[in-house]
């Protein structure tokens, strides 16, 4: 079942089904029954079983630095010995840890043709630049630093004004991206060991409040300097400043972590945030209702139409998704939101490779199986083809996020409770030349009773 753990014990000839380490939830149940066919005498799912030795604490010191444990379960740690592209940094009381080694990681997946679907699926585990611990069943349990210049009520930020000052003795003053985010994020830390070279490539250009050095680019000659300009630097309208003029504003600028890996923080005005994209959730009642809409995307917000508010929407919903809001009494077609997560966003091994002609065809026949209405469609289609298309590629990949990803991302709750809840999540990569991928089977469960619909994709 995609992007989703749980483990098996056989009793007699009884096959229990559990989570390991907390229970599950309830869409998790449900989304389990579905996978075995359903519970019997011999089949049984116990969302109460725990395995103390699985509990893996919050945190780890190593070395006098904080590792926080991200709760995240993939899959066996170690799935083939000879595609390994980690390194050991420490130990501790509940194993070896081990991080990324970003030269071979980068190497062996830049320059080996023709992977196999295991191989990549080994590098996609082990390229969140996170740090990994072996549990007892063999399982990943994950971890992130701490930045050592944040406090411990600061650990999940993602854009901070930094205590540097800059070498001219001014105090920063600017937010800085910590980590990569968006609406499934691949890695928890900008590590570019290997990429750019502290002696040849960048110049102190700060001291953090630690005492640590922050370095620069040396000057615009730099290839990786002239390649973010190119590629990563973001100015609204597209009028971008000259490349001497950008540089004298630390646009990206690079620190030696404890463990010895380059890691890189983006000046937030230069970068152009990769979100949830437009996910608008329809209401579709038996009856004119009441209804309260809670999602949670796991890192937050970025913008809600109507206002969110504390405890989410409080909603008058008719049976073709006319929805009053009670807060400013105001109508809507449907909610829209745009946030982000940190759920580990899985590697497209399926889908489809479309031509960028064909993409209106496209969309109404996948969106179709997958259970979206005319009205849902070309709506779908209104916001998301010009998108795609500002890539001006003449084929694209797309690929649809499985509810166990979209469901992790972002939970929804609604009460009441509806019959039919259909989630649909687009992925796309631009492509300069057609490529051949596995087809990506699609289902949607019927429309039945009270329904709600959601789209969305994720912003490139």
């Amino acid at each position: 079942m995609d992007d989703y753990g749980f483990r098996i014990l056989v009793k007699g000839n009884k096959v229990i089904f559990f989570k390991g380490t907390e229970r599950f939830e309830d869409w998790e149940m449900d989304l389990l029954r579905d996978y075995i066919g359903g519970e019997s005498q011999t089949r049984i799912i116990n969302g109460n079983i725990t395995i103390e030795d699985l509990a893996f604490p919050d945190e780890l010191n190593v070395d006098g630095y904080v590792l926080q444990n991200k709760k995240y379960f993939i899959s066996t740690f170690f799935v083939d010995n000879t595609y390994n592209i980690l390194q050991k940094v420490g130990t501790s009381s509940y194993g070896d840890i081990w991080t990324t080694n970003r030269k071979k990681a980068d190497a062996i997946y830049t320059n080996k043709e023709n992977k196999t679907p295991e191989e990549i699926q080994t590098y996609q585990m082990f390229d969140t630049n996170a740090f990994y611990v072996k549990a007892p069943d063999g399982s990943m349990i994950q971890y992130v630093l701490r930045l050592p210049f944040l406090s411990k009520e600061q650990k999940d930020v993602r854009n901070f004004v930094l205590p540097i000052t800059w070498n001219d003795n001014t105090s920063n003053k600017e937010e800085y991206e910590l980590y990569p985010m968006g609406c499934g994020v691949v890695r928890y830390a900008y590590d570019v060991t290997g990429q750019v070279n502290v002696a040849d490539d960048l110049v102190q250009i700060g001291t953090l409040s630690t005492g640590d050095k922050i370095y620069g680019y040396k000057d615009i000659n730099n290839s990786e300097f002239e390649k973010w300009y190119k590629n990563t630097y973001w100015a609204e309208g597209g009028n971008k400043k000259s490349e001497i003029d950008v540089l004298k504003k630390h646009p990206q600028i690079f620190w030696i972590d404890p463990f010895g890996r380059t890691l890189t923080f983006y000046n937030t005005k230069f970068i152009s945030p990769a979100e949830c994209g437009k996910p608008v959730i329809y209401l579709y009642p038996e009856k004119d209702m009441d209804v309260h809409v809670q999602v949670n995307p796991t890192q937050g917000f970025t913008v809600t139409k109507p206002d969110y508010g504390k405890n989410g929407w409080f909603v008058h919903a008719t049976t073709d998704s006319v929805i009053t809001n009670y807060a400013n009494n105001k109508k809507y077609p449907y909610l829209f939101w745009e946030g982000n997560s940190d759920e580990l966003l899985p590697n497209m091994k399926e889908g489809f490779v479309v031509n960028k002609d064909e993409l209106s065809q496209f969309f109404d026949d996948t969106l179709t199986r997958l259970g979206l209405n005319e009205k849902e469609i070309i709506d779908f289609k209104e916001f998301w083809i010009p998108k795609m298309e500002l890539e001006n590629k003449p084929y694209y990949q797309v690929s649809f996020l499985s509810k166990v990803f979209i469901n992790r991302s972002a939970p929804l709750i609604i009460e009441p409770k509806p019959d039919t809840v259909i989630r649909v999540l687009m992925n796309y990569e631009g492509l300069d030349k057609y490529r051949r991928i596995q087809s990506q089977y699609l289902h949607a469960p019927e429309r039945t009773g009270f329904t709600v619909v959601e789209w969305g994709g994720l912003l490139h």
